[in-house]
């Protein structure tokens, strides 16, 4: 646990540093290092860590994130929104369909135009 405000601070900046390093150029935020075990886009995880990065002033991370969605999300050729996408924008397919993508994809495009 962290007690003092100052170890809140590096705390938030530790986090912060650990949550840009997962961006990619492109505005995709991986689920896990490019290297490491899941080099995935995972909606619902980006959709939450744009959300944050929003709250914390960096709106043009968030941004970035929502242009490589419009890209990769292609509704009128897939009919969903999945899971998960590959680091180039297209979509690695589970047989795990989550609906609540679209809705939190809308959720979060939302709060990044609020500029909290």
């Amino acid at each position: 646990m962290v007690s003092s405000s100052k170890g809140k601070i590096d705390l938030l900046k530790k986090s912060e540093e650990v949550v840009k390093s997962l961006q990619l150029e492109n505005g995709g935020i991986l689920a896990t290092p490019e290297d490491a075990a899941y080099p995935y886009i995972y909606t619902r995880d980006s959709v939450i860590i744009s959300k944050a990065l929003n709250r914390i002033g960096h709106v043009d991370a968030s941004e970035k994130f929502y242009y490589f969605m419009r890209r990769a999300v292609k509704v009128e050729n897939y009919k969903e929104v999945f899971q998960r996408y590959t680091i180039s924008g297209l979509p690695s397919v589970t047989r795990k369909v989550q609906n609540d993508n679209e809705g939190l994809l809308q959720i979060g495009r939302a709060s990044c135009r609020e500029r909290v």
